[in-house]
């Protein structure tokens, strides 16, 4: 038998992902490894989700409140 260690891809860019999730209580946020993309899905209760992806985390924040001022009723607080 050969132990295989599982290989960690991106490992900065998934932990910049798993810190703006922690950040966002209102936002699920993910790196996807295939695309290398940033994804953020919003996940408020009675506002039609909203979901944005970017290259880099500071364009997926901008999106995230972009999206939270045309979609949430009274915008972000």
């Amino acid at each position: 038998m050969t132990t295989v260690s599982p290989k960690v891809f991106d490992p900065a860019a998934t932990a910049h992902a798993a810190h703006l999730d922690h950040l966002e209580p209102g936002w699920m946020i993910w790196y996807g490894l295939y695309d290398r993309r940033f994804h953020a899905i919003a996940l408020i209760r009675g506002v039609e989700p909203a979901r944005v992806e970017a290259r880099t985390p500071e364009a997926l924040t901008s999106y995230m409140r972009e999206a939270e001022s045309s979609t949430w009723p009274g915008g972000r607080s």
